[in-house]
């Protein structure tokens, strides 16, 4: 649950299936365990995974301008492919990063959330990057003589 103390009462991020909602919590039943009513349909479930919600914004630390969303409002952004979070990065950022740096700087700029992904996103990352490479006549992604390093074409 994200090292952070949940308490009864406290509004939470949940993931249910593909979905993720904004539930309150009913009872804290163990360490890992929280049982939740979602506000709408009023139905109570248990999760292991939840997310507080900040009472007020956050600001971002030190956002890059290529990274922002445009438009009126950054809610009604979709949700982008893992390869277009990645080239994405990779042009805002000017140089070779390895798969774990261009996945960190996705996240500290919120294109990126790990959960959304499933267990290695790393690793899904890294075979579209070889299988582009390796199967397209002109990939936009090239390996650097770096160990592990990775730059736009």
């Amino acid at each position: 649950m994200d090292n952070q103390t949940i308490n009864n009462g406290e509004r939470v991020t949940v993931r249910v299936g593909r979905n993720i909602l904004v539930a309150e919590v009913v009872e804290a039943l163990n360490e890992t365990t929280l049982k939740v009513r979602n506000p709408a349909s009023g139905k109570e479930f248990l999760t292991s995974r939840a997310r507080l919600v900040p009472s007020e914004p956050t600001a971002p630390t030190e956002p890059s301008e290529q990274l922002e969303p445009r438009g009126p409002t950054a809610v009604a952004l979709p949700k982008m492919s893992l390869a277009t979070i990645a080239y994405t990065v990779l042009e805002a950022e000017q140089r070779a990063l390895s798969v774990t740096e261009i996945l960190a700087l996705a996240e500290r700029h919120g294109l990126f959330e790990p959960s959304d992904w499933g267990k290695t996103p790393g690793q899904t990352l890294y075979s579209l990057f070889v299988r582009e490479v390796k199967t397209k006549t002109a990939p936009r992604i090239r390996k650097e003589a770096q160990r592990g390093k990775w730059a736009l074409a």
